[in-house]
């Protein structure tokens, strides 16, 4: 499973690892879009599509579409699977009837079955803004370059242009879709003008290309799209824990926003939130913490100054108890 967020080069990765495996292995692949399929039947019906196979019977569709894939060597390429997250045990009957079947999947969800390998999928490495020779040779700066010179074929970058698009790069965290969208805006602002209205509202990043998938075509719609996969305590776990800023910790969430670990561990899972093997804290993008944001502030009045109360409670405590650190020969440097 190629794991990660909406935007974040799932599928073009899955695309281009089933062109490498028709060229070693020389077995048939067929790609299955997923993104709009959130029940098994059409998953089935999906699936035969793709490999031009007819129903015909009175047999169960799943029954007579994994009769005909026992025996055959295929790889099948399911992406956008989150939306049936929830089914995904039909996948390990699947396998279970054709040994010789191989499934490369794209979800922004984990599906905790235990035949997966999970293969996290992250954002292009950011480069720090105040090199400029490290801006030149960032992989997310030449992505930002290649798609800017669609619109400006002669376009040569400023000193002060580069450290503004490695802001940019930073701030969308090395999304190659996020970066994609502020590109698109270089044939009317420059990069410096594209930081400044990144920084008033997310919501700028958006496109209407065509070409992309109206889920796809701006921060919000992959956001919204996310959010729709949410159960109930999640959703409102989410929202509340945008009162922090550069992340938290386990303890945190639970006393400020009431948040269970399940709570936390399934917005993990589902690429909300990313958690540090080292020290154990969660972080969430601060362009997704303003989408959660904007949803706190549409929940009722008493739940949001709630959240915030119980944010400044925990902390004037936390300090409270460290005082004597603070002012004595143990204060922190």
């Amino acid at each position: 499973t190629l794991h990660g967020p909406g935007g974040i080069g799932k599928t073009r990765l899955a695309i281009q690892a089933a062109y490498t495996y028709l060229e070693q292995i020389q077995e048939d692949v067929y790609i299955v879009e997923l993104a709009t399929i959130d029940n098994i039947a059409m998953f089935i019906i999906a699936i035969a599509d793709a490999v031009q196979f007819r129903f015909s019977g009175a047999e169960s569709l799943e029954t007579q579409l994994f009769s005909y894939l026992q025996n055959k060597h295929m790889l099948l390429v399911l992406d956008g699977f989150e939306r049936l997250a929830a089914e995904a045990g039909i996948l390990s009957r699947m396998l279970l009837n054709a040994f010789n079947l191989r499934l490369l999947i794209t979800s922004q969800s984990r599906l905790n079955l235990q035949e997966e390998w999970v293969i996290n999928v992250e954002g292009l490495p950011t480069p720090e803004v105040e090199d400029l020779e490290t801006l030149q040779q960032s992989t997310a700066v030449k992505l930002f370059l290649q798609i800017s010179r669609r619109v400006r074929p002669n376009y040569a970058p400023t000193p002060a242009d580069l450290q503004a698009i490695g802001q940019i790069c930073q701030f969308v965290e090395g999304s190659p879709l996020g970066i994609e969208l502020a590109a698109t805006w270089m044939n009317q602002l420059t990069p410096p003008e594209i930081v400044a209205n990144i920084q008033a509202s997310y919501g700028f990043l958006a496109s209407d290309r065509t070409d992309l998938p109206t889920r796809h075509r701006s921060a919000r719609s992959i956001f919204e799209n996310a959010w729709q996969l949410l159960n109930e305590d999640e959703k409102r776990a989410l929202p509340q824990l945008s009162v922090f800023r550069g992340g938290f910790t386990l303890e945190a969430a639970r006393r400020e926003v009431g948040a269970s670990l399940p709570a936390l561990n399934a917005l993990t899972d589902k690429s909300l939130l990313q958690r540090s093997p080292l020290s154990g804290r969660f972080e969430m993008p601060e362009i997704l913490r303003e989408f959660s944001e904007e949803k706190l502030a549409a929940m009722r009045m008493t739940h949001e100054i709630s959240a915030y109360a119980r944010h400044a409670q925990y902390y004037m405590h936390y300090l409270g108890q460290r005082s004597a650190d603070l002012h004595g020969r143990r204060q922190l440097t």
